[in-house]
């Protein structure tokens, strides 16, 4: 990543801004992401209003970290289920 082609700009989750640096084609991807958190957060402080918003916001990220694994862990699955099938059709034919 070039140093020179990033642009800056500034999110804000939870009432929060962040200074961040990306891509100009990634802009689009941060601000929709920016809102997908502020909108799980909400979520939760509706959800269980007798919780701090740092909970909820620890709620939000503990939520993404599980669907990452989840995610990675399918692709390992999928990876290796397609070894699987080169091996045996190797061995079929």
């Amino acid at each position: 990543m070039d140093e020179k082609t990033l642009i800056k700009m500034e999110i804000n989750i939870a009432g929060k801004g962040f200074p961040v640096k990306v891509n100009p084609d990634e802009r689009l991807l941060v601000k929709n992401l920016e809102k997908e958190v502020n909108d799980k957060i909400r979520e939760y402080q509706l959800t269980y209003a007798d919780i701090s918003l740092k909970e909820c916001i620890s709620m939000a990220l503990l939520s993404y970290a599980f669907q990452a694994k989840k995610n990675s862990s399918l692709k390992v699955l999928g990876s290796k289920l397609d070894s699987l099938e080169v091996l045996l059709d190797s061995a079929l034919n």
